[in-house]
């Protein structure tokens, strides 16, 4: 749930599915999916960030509470423990 996913309770390493609403190359996927990101620390700075890819922007990061304003409350997200 995207309680989990708040920033006091993210860590690195944690891999998160997004479903962004409805495109019609995404039916049948689990909960929709049809985003991955994944979490990271900045080794220089400490920050947690999330790291994704897009067709516009190519791979970029983001700082993680940034990324959770936009993305945290209107998405449905699922999340994976780092191993």
């Amino acid at each position: 749930s995207n309680a989990e996913l708040t920033p006091d309770k993210i860590r690195e390493g944690m891999m998160i599915g997004m479903d962004t609403g409805e495109h019609g190359w995404d039916a049948g996927r689990y909960k929709g999916i049809d985003h991955i990101v994944q979490t990271f620390r900045d080794p220089e700075t400490g920050q947690m960030m999330v790291s994704e890819s897009s067709s516009k922007r190519g791979v970029h990061a983001t700082p993680y509470e940034e990324w959770y304003k936009q993305w945290g409350r209107p998405t449905c997200m699922a999340r994976t423990s780092p191993g």
